[in-house]
């Protein structure tokens, strides 16, 4: 059965980036595993509005978002590789908002908390700056070049940004007495990741695992921020069945300095082509589980 990507976020084939990331926010607070923990329909809900929103959220996988190729079987594909840090920084959105009230706002300022005032009728300019969620998890330090006010002067701008920033995050610039047009924020924009499912700090991921070593137990690679660690499968795992490891996730970013963990979802994956031997030796099987009933 194929998949419609743009049915499970609820949304319409023609929705915008903006509408797509409203609409997996939207659900994926409604749906989040940690609602009811022990429901193994609640946490493969939301890993399929997981794997919409990576899809759609995508241009380059418009085909999947089709419907083609949606009948393939899941595949644990771990694909690393630095993305591209900053996309149309050249095209800036500048809002000018007005306050009743003078408005206090939380930001981030080169990894530490501060708080601004601003006042009525306050001018801001915002870039998008684009990361990965390996360089969410470390933290960056880089330097932005943009084309700030009417006259597009060219700045370069240092960041640091701290480990475990979270995506939309709002960064203000502290740029001194150079800046007379107004404040200079950064969005950020965390990349969806082809193997991790963020939430706070913590990491889901999905495992396509074969029924029989789901019967026998197995033992499995897995993927995490700081390498490879082995999951043990014990026999007779269930369809949704939830693993965690314990402070593999992100950083938590404030005080607490804690970090979060990675929660593996198994699902069960039937094979569709049997060669004549396996489909004897199924065929055993049933038959020898057939005669113990009786």
């Amino acid at each position: 059965m194929q998949k419609h990507y743009y049915d499970i976020l609820g949304i319409s084939s023609g929705a915008s980036l903006k509408d797509i990331r409203q609409a997996y926010r939207r659900l994926a607070r409604e749906w989040h595993p940690d609602i009811n923990p022990n429901q193994s329909s609640q946490v493969n809900r939301f890993l399929e509005i997981s794997e919409a929103y990576r899809i759609l959220s995508n241009p380059d996988n418009q085909q999947i978002a089709n419907g083609e190729k949606a009948n393939e079987p899941p595949r644990n594909n771990y694909i690393t590789g630095r993305r591209n840090l900053l996309s149309n920084v050249d095209t800036a959105y500048t809002y000018e908002e007005s306050y009743f009230n003078e408005i206090i706002e939380t930001y981030i300022n080169r990894g530490t908390s501060s708080i601004v005032t601003l006042s009525t009728r306050r001018k801001y300019t915002e870039y998008p700056l684009n990361i990965t969620l390996e360089e969410a998890f470390k933290g960056i330090s880089t330097t932005v070049p943009i084309n700030y006010g009417p006259d597009s002067v060219r700045l370069n701008i240092e960041i640091d940004l701290p480990r475990g920033i979270e995506d939309g995050s709002r960064i203000r610039i502290n740029t001194g007495n150079i800046i007379t047009e107004g404040d200079i924020y950064f969005r950020i924009n965390i990349a969806p990741h082809d193997y991790f499912t963020r939430y706070n700090e913590h990491l889901y991921h999905s495992v396509s695992l074969d029924f029989i070593d789901a019967l026998l137990g197995t033992e499995i690679q897995i993927p995490t921020m700081t390498g490879q660690v082995l999951l043990k499968i014990p026999p007779n795992t269930r369809d949704g069945s939830l693993f965690r490891l314990s402070g593999r996730g992100m950083p938590n970013n404030d005080l607490s300095k804690k970090t979060g963990n990675i929660y593996v979802a198994i699902q069960l994956y039937y094979p569709q082509n049997l060669l004549d031997d396996e489909r004897n030796l199924l065929a055993q099987f049933r038959y020898m589980r057939q005669m113990r009933r009786r």
